[in-house]
């Protein structure tokens, strides 16, 4: 055989045009992606200006894109540009392609012809035309200006190339940037129109420059994230979090679209990194380390931008904004936690061991008082025995006031008032008293007046029974009511016969006599919100400077924590101590005329009514609503013999919870639970009344006294050795070394010398931290910055960005937790507060304060103002009910026979709904919880409203029926209403057995 070959001729460039054409489609479905290469390479190239000049006629379309780069010999285009794979970038840090595939994306645009002419500045200067299929070449006449020029071209299209070409220009590389100046930008332009722009956004926005990294940060109307190595874009986004979640939440297309949020504003951020690692296509980064340290930097610097923001717009106190920038600092620096740990180690075991082993020096040990007594908190037995109950009568004449009473057996008001369960530890209050005098002490009616009758409240599980000897004069009576209860409807009870209550103007309720009485008083008592309208305090106490300023600062937060706060203010201010030397102190002062707060404070101690009497005056000033009460405190079923003092204050949801600035365990707690078998600590010391009515101001006889009140089963009476101290206080103290300090400050000296004998590198460890502090502060976070804030002091497009992405917020914690959104009368609460009342159906609106409005904004309930622009946004976004419609509905409701019979069949099954009907309700029926607004309708017991459309279909064939058959109406209105308010089946069924009975029996004639 021959060894000839007679087949098909083997073309050499077939293998080189597949590959490369298997390139180019490697860089995905963007026909545009040819117009970033182009940029990249020029910019790689050295160049200072790039032109693309774009050209139409009746049949062709041209791209052509000019630069004045350092251009390329023939050999070096022969080498690099027509081989693939082939970089000669390949180590270069600045350089922005390093693959050797780039070029070939030209293949994309489907040109019929390419043309590239270069002119390297040490070189010849050349030109070569390719083919579209890259099967010929020809030489054509070469530039004559240093740099290269590449032409594409092919058939005419649709007539929009110029257009394309600008926007894939602009959206790619108009933060191009000089090889060898990043500060200096490559002058771009389309056909003489510049593609240029600033690395910046509108305001607000922050940029933000470190070495290897810029950035910018703002908010504007589209959610917008850009990615950008070198000057070229690689990865879009529509939030921070998506640019490095994974794939399909970021892009890198040529051109994206970022659609605007109506009306709101998003996180925007451009960034730039030469330290991102890119993939082959050079379209997208890698997921790496450095990619990650960028987006979190930009998170903090979008936090950062916020908090300046809100800051400009709602200024905080000085306080708030110095604690804000110290928690943003800790957040931000892992060093400065590190030291800031590392030095509260250091104090704390510092501290430990001068408690444990004091400072080394002389000692001289020092016995206490405790030494030679018995402790405070043993009881030392008495020869006489506790006086026999009396009878309890109105304690307002005999109350004097504020004062320190030595704890004695003539202090004690012994009343054999029982309740049940016993496992309770009550509050009962038999005296409250919001108003104050100037001078701090409490005004108060010696003999109640009744002003209107007592609204009580419906027993459930959570019923107290109480009962105690009763015995008046005639008149009024206060009757000791728990603190966050009232008396339950018919209830009251004089030795079986039924009372009816009043009530004075601090809602107490009212055993109103026409003649003497005496008995067994018997009533129920249930935990329920004050129905009353907030007690309008009409003078306030004078307060020293410093306190009314810690008053005011807290009143933007929430109630609780508003008292928690003022109580620690008390607790320093005033401790407590019931001495006799203390007693004569203020007895003294207020016999020269100073004033109840003045002495208090001068004195710097007394009893429970002193401390707590102040603490109303702090809270009246914060605008908490407040009184002091006076009464008795019960254990395993009991009260007490003494008297106490506390504070009431009215809580978000109406309802009187107890505040003790005497005892810490009571601060802030509605119903407290005995903690100990014998009262544990409950009664923080006595409140001294003038006398009885029996003895007519003579002394009682003697009864026990302990260190803490004792059980009401005690058997024997007991007397404390010495003084007693309040639960909590700090306890006496043991035999302890002193510091001999007479030299004139030697003293202190021994101490660091004695500390720096057992830990000879803590203090001297102290300047060199100190020197590492300042060295980081100077040259750790070298960040160069630059803000532009929005003057405006509208948040309302914020918050609704806010609410329409969360996600794309949820690392700038203030927008959630700061109170931003206001509400009606002046306070405000958080986003995230809002959210939460609105999820429970408890977050209101009103524009007009209509009646309902006005009401529940006194109730305290959170009512938006849609007045405001931010009100208006977060009450339209998250569904607010909307106040003014509900009262414009219940101005035209009513009711008939027939609901009036459905409402009792509800109210007999325990179900807490009372139906009406109105014209025009949307959806056909509508619900409102009335409890969170603090208000009763006429008439209306239940606490839950549902108003059905009169229109309603079911219920006219109801009303028809109910003419003829009066309990088959009720039957089919009753079960409509069932159906639509979705009842269990089982609450269902028992609902409607007992009124099918008895439309049964009408209907057989029974």
């Amino acid at each position: 055989m021959s060894g000839t070959s007679t087949g098909t001729p083997v073309d050499p460039t077939r293998a080189f045009r597949e590959r490369a054409r298997l390139e180019a489609d490697r860089y995905g479905p963007d026909p545009w992606i040819f117009v970033r290469e182009l940029l990249q390479n020029s910019r790689d190239a050295g160049a200072r200006r790039v032109r693309f000049v774009v050209e139409q006629d009746d049949s062709r379309e041209r791209v052509t894109c000019h630069d004045d780069g350092e251009g390329m010999t023939f050999e070096h285009a022969r080498r690099y540009l027509f081989s693939l794979y082939a970089s000669s970038k390949e180590g270069s840090k600045n350089q922005a392609g390093k693959f050797g595939v780039g070029f070939w994306s030209v293949l994309r645009f489907e040109p019929a012809s390419i043309v590239i002419r270069s002119c390297p500045r040490d070189g010849a200067a050349w030109g070569l035309r390719l083919d579209g299929s890259l099967a010929t070449a020809v030489h054509v006449e070469p530039r004559n200006q240093p740099g290269t020029e590449i032409s594409l071209e092919r058939p005419r299209g649709d007539g929009r190339l110029e257009h394309r070409v600008f926007d894939a220009v602009w959206q790619s590389g108009r933060y191009l940037h000089h090889r060898d100046e990043p500060d200096l930008p490559v002058a771009l332009d389309i056909n003489g129109r510049s593609a240029n722009a600033d690395f910046a956004l509108g305001a607000p926005s922050t940029i933000f420059r470190k070495r290897g990294l810029r950035g910018a940060v703002g908010l504007g109307p589209a959610p917008r994230v850009e990615l950008f190595s070198r000057g070229l874009r690689v990865r879009a986004a529509a939030c921070l979090e998506d640019l490095v979640a994974p794939a399909g939440r970021h892009t890198a297309r040529m051109r994206v679209m970022f659609p605007e949020l109506p009306g709101g504003l998003a996180p925007q951020a451009l960034l730039e990194s030469e330290h991102l690692e890119l993939l082959l296509s050079r379209a997208d980064a890698r997921d790496n380390r450095a990619l990650q340290k960028l987006v979190r930097l930009a998170q903090r610097e979008l936090e950062r931008l916020v908090d300046r923001q809100l800051a400009h717009a709602r200024p905080q106190w000085f306080g708030r904004r110095a604690l804000e920038a110290v928690r943003s600092a800790l957040r931000a620096s892992m060093l400065l936690r590190s030291l800031l740990g590392a030095a509260g180690g250091a104090a704390i075991a510092l501290v430990i061991a001068r408690v444990l082993w004091g400072f080394g020096g002389t000692t001289t040990p020092t016995p206490t008082p405790t030494d030679s007594a018995p402790p405070a908190s043993e009881p030392v037995a008495v020869t006489e025995t506790a006086p026999a109950p009396r009878p309890y009568r109105d304690l307002g004449a005999r109350y004097r006031g504020p004062k320190v009473d030595v704890l004695s057996p003539a202090s004690a008001e012994p009343v054999d008032l029982r309740y049940a369960p016993a496992s309770e530890r009550l509050y009962l209050t038999a005296l409250s008293f919001s108003e104050l005098a100037t001078d701090g002490s409490p005004l108060h009616e010696a003999v109640a007046t009744a002003t209107a009758d007592y609204t009580g409240t419906r027993c459930d599980d959570t019923c107290v029974e109480i009962s105690l000897p009763f015995a008046s004069d005639g008149g009024t009576t206060r009757i000791p009511v728990p603190t966050g209860h009232r008396v339950v409807d018919g209830s009251v009870t004089l030795d079986g016969r039924t009372l009816a209550l009043r009530s004075n103007a601090e809602g107490q309720p009212l055993v109103v006599a026409e003649a003497p009485l005496a008995g067994d008083l018997h009533y129920r008592t249930a935990p329920a919100p004050d129905p009353s309208r907030t007690p309008v305090v009409h003078v306030r106490a004078r307060l020293p400077g410093d306190l009314v300023r810690d008053a005011v600062r807290v009143r933007a937060l929430p109630i609780a924590e508003r008292v928690e706060l003022l109580l620690t203010v008390v607790r320093r201010a005033v401790r407590y101590d019931h001495t006799p030397a203390t007693a004569e102190h203020h007895t003294l002062l207020a016999k020269r005329g100073v004033g109840f707060i003045d002495r208090t404070l001068e004195i710097g101690a007394g009893d429970c009514d002193v401390q707590n009497s102040l603490l109303v005056a702090l809270l009246h000033d914060a605008q908490v609503p407040a009184r002091l009460a006076v009464g008795f405190v019960g254990a395993h079923g009991r009260a007490m013999p003494w008297l106490h003092a506390w504070v009431e204050y009215r809580g978000e949801d109406g309802t009187w919870r107890v505040a003790d600035a005497s005892d810490r365990l009571t601060a802030g707690v509605l119903l407290p639970r005995a903690t100990t078998d014998d009262g544990g600590a409950g009664d923080d010391g006595p409140i001294a009344i003038a006398g009885t009515a029996e003895d007519d101001g003579a002394a009682p006889p003697e009864i026990a006294v302990a260190a803490t009140p004792p059980s009401p089963n005690a058997a024997t009476a007991t007397a404390p050795a010495a003084p007693v101290s309040p639960p909590l206080a700090d306890a006496a103290p043991g035999v302890i070394g002193t510091v001999d300090v007479a030299d004139g400050g030697g003293g202190w000296r021994r101490a660091i010398r004695s500390y720096d004998a057992r830990w000879p590198y803590v203090v001297r460890g102290i300047p060199v931290a100190l020197l590492m502090l300042s060295l980081w502060l100077l040259f750790g976070t070298r960040m160069r910055r630059a803000t532009q804030l929005d003057d405006s002091a509208d948040l309302s497009r914020l918050l609704k960005g806010v609410l329409q992405q969360p996600g794309a917020f949820g690392h700038v914690a203030a927008l959630f937790h700061r109170p931003l959104v206001p509400l009606c009368g002046g306070d405000s609460i958080s986003l995230h507060r809002a959210r939460e009342l609105a999820a429970r159906g408890r977050l209101y609106r009103t524009q007009q304060h209509s009646v309902l409005a006005t009401r529940a904004i006194r109730s305290t309930a959170a009512v938006l103002d849609d007045n405001t622009g931010e009100g208006l946004t977060v009450a339209d976004a998250l569904g607010a009910v909307d106040l003014d419609r509900w009262s414009a509905m219940l101005a035209r409701s009513q009711s008939d026979r027939m609901l009036g019979a459905v409402n009792d069949a509800l109210r007999e099954r325990g179900e807490d709904w009372c139906v009406r009907v109105a014209d025009d309700i949307p959806g056909g029926m509508a619900v409102l919880e009335l409890a969170p607004l603090g208000v009763r309708l006429p008439g209306t017991p239940a606490s839950r409203l549902v108003l059905m459309d009169a229109d309603d279909p079911v219920l006219a064939r109801a009303a028809a029926l109910d003419r003829r058959s009066p309990g088959a109406g009720v039957l089919l209105a009753l079960d409509h209403v069932a159906a639509r308010l979705g009842l269990a089946d089982r609450r269902r069924d028992e609902l409607l057995a007992e009124v099918a009975r008895e439309a049964l029996l009408e209907a057989f004639g029974r």
